[in-house]
């Protein structure tokens, strides 16, 4: 679904910009990952840290942008940001999860997935841009962000035996998209911010990002700006009661970007 939604966007800002200007960003990064906070699938509220003894653990990330020039038409995004994290250890007390009891003073081990993938359509508010003389980009428009979930425990049950229990699921979800980036006037250097949000009734989520670029070589073809950026990302997410999940977690970490525009 989201390929094909993906291929077809890109294919449509191909075929429209053919003679138009249009502006390439790709980018990779490394992201720290350093997950907190607690989850409940039919069974305890159980914390992430001393119940599930997930750890922190570092993954790359991909992005694509397309600007051009043709009115009306929004630019695009893509980006995926996969996450995986696991854990093991000694439990401290009897927890319950999918609907089944592990005993405390056993091990139990733990795997845990979040892979989110991005389709992003914006736009750049060009008056903002041209009344500060180039300064500030703001931009605004609608993401689609789809989650690939997956919860895994294993460990010794209150029957004694060695179980494993997962949790799966996928899902895509609209979101509102705010993005900005401030150039520091003759200076190869620039600030830029980025919030994806959903605040609806019982699924609370909201991703943010800050990060301070360097452009060490500006406006020199064929490179038209390669850049490196240092920033902060936090990922909050609440979930009451969809398919038997309650959530109330926090992902925060800082990562690192190479990239290079065309």
């Amino acid at each position: 679904m989201f390929k094909k939604i993906a291929l077809a966007g890109l294919a449509s800002i191909l075929f429209y910009t053919s003679a138009q200007a249009l502006e390439l960003d790709i980018s990779i990064g490394a992201l720290k990952h350093d997950p907190s906070g607690n989850i409940e699938w039919k069974g305890d509220r159980l914390d992430l840290d001393k119940d599930l003894f997930l750890k922190r653990s570092t993954e790359a990330n991909f992005k694509l942008r397309f600007e051009h020039s043709v009115p009306f038409l929004p630019n695009l995004y893509l980006h995926y940001l996969p996450s995986k994290t696991s854990g093991k250890g000694v439990l401290t007390r009897e927890i319950e999860y999918g609907g089944r009891k592990f005993q405390a003073n056993t091990e139990i081990s733990t795997s845990f997935k979040l892979d989110r993938y991005d389709f992003g359509l914006y736009y750049n508010l060009n008056s903002i841009k041209k009344a500060t003389d180039n300064v500030f980009k703001p931009e605004i428009g609608m993401n689609i962000r789809v989650f690939d979930f997956s919860g895994t425990v294993t460990g010794t049950t209150d029957q004694g035996i060695t179980e494993t229990r997962t949790k799966k699921g996928k899902a895509p979800l609209p979101m509102l998209y705010f993005g900005g980036e401030i150039n520091i006037p003759q200076a190869p250097l620039s600030l830029r911010a980025e919030l994806k949000t959903i605040p609806i009734s019982k699924f609370k989520y909201h991703d943010f990002t800050g990060e301070f670029r360097i452009i060490p070589i500006k406006n020199t073809p064929p490179l038209k700006n390669a850049y490196i950026s240092i920033g902060y990302r936090t990922e909050k997410l609440k979930i009451d009661n969809i398919k038997d999940v309650f959530a109330d977690a926090r992902n925060s970490g800082p990562f690192a970007i190479m990239g290079v525009k065309f």
